[in-house]
């Protein structure tokens, strides 16, 4: 069977950024190029920080890929935004799909309203699970709801099939009974195509959000013990986020302004080269899926030091490909980051990694698996 008819639902796009908007982009980008689909994703209209609104529908490989914004233009926390964006997106559609695929808590809503409407199959992908981080990043009635909405989107509302993109998602009691895991891809041979140099100094990567939820806090704390030890390390951060004012303020406060680089968004070719000319990439979240950037920092043969938590277990092959440690806990991480430091055979792990990617983590692997599941449900 070919041409499927995929109505695919995100609430996060441009200008936010993230792995989950690059698995959707990824995935609907193979399915129209490999799999003969047509794929309309439907998102919101926002508006950033600086009051530039996103609310253009735009549409590729004429017109067999377009994003339609639904809604009305706010800030992506908005609640306002979500809801109006759960409500008419049902009544927005612009033809009759085969499936719903959705992702990433919010958008379930709007497509429990389309199933209901068309009695079409419903897909819906699990990013990750922040229930028990959820405290860290939020406190009081906000923590609580969001939990509450977290856990009925993930685990009550019944779905034909839920994906996940790591295995933790068995961890936790599902009313769904079909499910399946399928990782993150990458493209290495996007990151083979750049060259660049190693920097000088042993350069630290982190590229993400400066959210609570990526760990950076502990980062900073496990950076003194580093430098104590390596004064001739750097530390850049790669990512904007509601954390930065914060985390600029601790860094001068502690005395490391001069270790750590604030870096700002960086995309495409560019962020290639960061990744290639670093020496190390860390990742200290509190809670993940199965983290893009790990992939990335693979493909651009880098080793890395994460922190045991979502599917990270699962990639992660200690001294092998890279380096594990407990979240939240900055000795360990500085442990691991001195360790690495100290590894006379460093590139070899970073080429582990490379290899592991290459074989066995690419969007084309991605785009397969779930057409294959496409085709079961849509029997």
């Amino acid at each position: 069977m070919s041409g499927l008819r995929v109505c695919m639902l995100i609430d996060v796009w441009t200008p936010v950024y993230g792995g989950g908007k690059a698995h959707v982009w990824e995935l609907s980008k193979n399915l129209v190029e490999r799999h003969n689909c047509v794929v309309d994703i439907y998102t919101r209209k926002l508006l950033d920080d600086s009051g530039v609104v996103y609310d253009k529908d735009e549409s590729y490989f004429n017109g067999r890929l377009n994003v339609y914004r639904v809604g009305y233009a706010a800030k992506y926390s908005s609640l306002m935004g979500r809801f109006l964006y759960a409500l008419l997106t049902p009544f927005r559609l612009k033809k009759r799909y085969d499936l719903i695929h959705a992702h990433a808590y919010y958008a379930a809503y709007p497509a429990k309203i389309i199933q209901f409407l068309t009695k079409k199959p419903l897909i819906f992908t699990v990013h990750g699970v922040a229930l028990e981080a959820r405290g860290e990043m939020d406190s009081g009635i906000t923590s609580s709801l969001k939990s509450f909405m977290e856990n009925a989107t993930l685990f009550k509302l019944r779905y034909d099939c839920e994906i996940s993109v790591d295995s933790s998602i068995r961890d936790y009691k599902n009313v769904n009974k079909k499910i399946e895991v399928i990782p993150n891809g990458v493209d290495v041979a996007k990151f083979d195509e750049v060259i660049t140099e190693k920097t000088d100094k042993f350069k630290i990567l982190y590229v993400g959000r400066l959210h609570p939820q990526k760990g950076l806090k502990y980062l900073i704390k496990a950076a003194e013990k580093v430098i104590e030890k390596n004064p001739g390390v750097e530390f850049h951060l790669i990512g904007s986020g509601p954390l930065e004012q914060e985390l600029r303020s601790e860094v001068r406060e502690t005395g490391l302004s001069r270790y750590f680089r604030f870096r700002g968004k960086i995309f495409n070719n560019q962020l290639i080269k960061e990744y290639k000319s670093s020496r190390l990439f860390v990742l200290p979240s509190i809670y993940e899926g199965q983290p893009l950037t790990l992939l990335e920092a693979w493909a651009a043969k880098l080793p890395v030091v994460a922190t045991d938590v979502g599917g990270n277990k699962d990639f992660i092959r200690e001294g092998v490909n890279g380096y594990l440690v407990e979240p939240r806990n900055p000795g360990k991480l500085a442990e691991a980051i001195i360790k690495a430091i100290g590894n006379k055979k460093l590139d070899e792990i970073g080429l582990n990694g490379y290899a592991l990617v290459k074989e066995s983590y690419t969007w084309v692997d991605v785009a397969e698996k779930t057409y294959k599941l496409y085709l079961e449900e849509k029997k």
